[in-house]
């Protein structure tokens, strides 16, 4: 019962995610003069991206022609049967987990008619909301307290991740500074300006001090390495004289 509902919690955030990344994304007005004048992609990347997801699609319908090409995979992970022995499959649609002790399959699903059902779900819902809505839609200006909306009114990415930064700020220690200009009065604000910004923690922690490291021995090298003639004269003739201590006694 656990499982089901974290795995339905799971369902419902990702659902709200993407309606609201596809908000932000496609349905927000341009904010720059490049995003008003932008073109659609290629023919040939639409079609890829229509393929992969036609193949995903298929994929979800039909399970039964997926599963024998999972056997080779989950056999040797497992080290012993396959997906096809875990899950019988009855034909290219429909699955059942488990034998009951008198044979008969304890559960049973056709991705088939889940599917049709929600494309009937959806199909009533269009027909039922054509028919309750007769008047024709009229538009009128946006009221937004006296001023003049603009696209920088709409909802941004910024905006659309700040609740995931608010949870994880001790993870990712964000920094957020709100700059006041004011007209004259500290009352009449003429212009805020927000920035904010995340720390990657592997970026500082990590890189920046191994960066720091090889730059200081690669300094102390530079500052060894550059000096007089009787300096290195003395490197060499240290090296010669550790070097013919070593093999002498190794010849003794």
């Amino acid at each position: 019962m656990f499982s089901a509902a974290m795995l339905a919690l799971t369902g419902g955030l990702a659902a709200a995610c993407f309606v609201k990344a596809f908000g932000v994304t496609f349905l927000g007005r341009p904010r720059t003069p490049h995003a008003e004048h932008a073109t659609e992609a290629p023919a040939s990347m639409i079609a890829s991206m229509v393929w992969l997801g036609a193949v995903c699609v298929a994929v979800g319908v039909a399970p039964g022609y997926v599963m024998p090409l999972l056997d080779a995979p989950t056999a040797q992970l497992l080290h012993g049967l396959g997906a096809s022995a875990v899950v019988t499959v009855h034909g290219p649609l429909v699955m059942s987990t488990g034998l009951t002790p008198s044979g008969e399959p304890a559960t049973a699903i056709s991705m088939t008619l889940v599917a049709g059902l929600l494309t009937a779900l959806i199909a009533l819902a269009w027909v039922v909301r054509r028919g309750s809505w007769r008047a024709h839609p009229r538009t009128a200006p946006t009221w937004t307290c006296g001023m003049t909306p603009t696209p920088r009114f709409d909802y941004t990415a910024t905006a659309f991740a700040k609740p995931l930064r608010l949870v994880f700020a001790a993870l990712y220690r964000p920094r957020r500074e709100v700059i006041r200009e004011t007209a004259g009065p500290p009352y009449v604000v003429r212009r805020i300006r927000y920035v904010g910004e995340i720390v990657d923690l592997s970026e500082t922690e990590i890189y920046h001090r191994v960066v720091r490291g090889i730059s200081q021995i690669s300094q102390t090298i530079r500052a060894r390495s550059t000096g007089r003639i009787y300096g290195y004269i003395a490197f060499v003739l240290g090296a010669l004289l550790v070097t013919l201590l070593l093999f002498g006694v190794n010849t003794r």
